[in-house]
């Protein structure tokens, strides 16, 4: 269950994201700006898993959105109820694991 729910990592997360957002107009970026751009969105990406990453790019691309997403929030709207329960899981799981424990 943990494994679920481990960051997919910086190179994982900017793969996607890059993928993604190239199929779409982007406006031309100065490189300073860029850097800082990409450092927000692996900063807001660090706790989704790679599963929930590429099911958001998914939904993404599938839906009728002609336009890239400007925001981690944006992409992972899609799926945040699922993360939420993935998390929900774990905490029990590792309650119901101390209390056998302890047992």
């Amino acid at each position: 269950m943990n494994a679920e729910l481990r960051s997919a990592g910086d190179e994982f997360v900017m793969g996607a994201i890059e993928a993604l957002t190239a199929r779409y107009y982007q406006v031309e970026t100065p490189d300073g700006v860029q850097y800082l751009l990409t450092r927000e969105w692996l900063e807001d990406m660090e706790e989704f898993p790679a599963n929930l990453i590429t099911k958001a790019c998914r939904n993404w691309r599938k839906s009728d959105k002609g336009y890239a997403p400007k925001s981690a929030g944006q992409l992972m709207a899609s799926v945040m109820q699922e993360f939420v329960d993935m998390q929900t899981d774990c905490k029990k799981a590792k309650d119901i694991l101390r209390l056998v424990e302890a047992a």
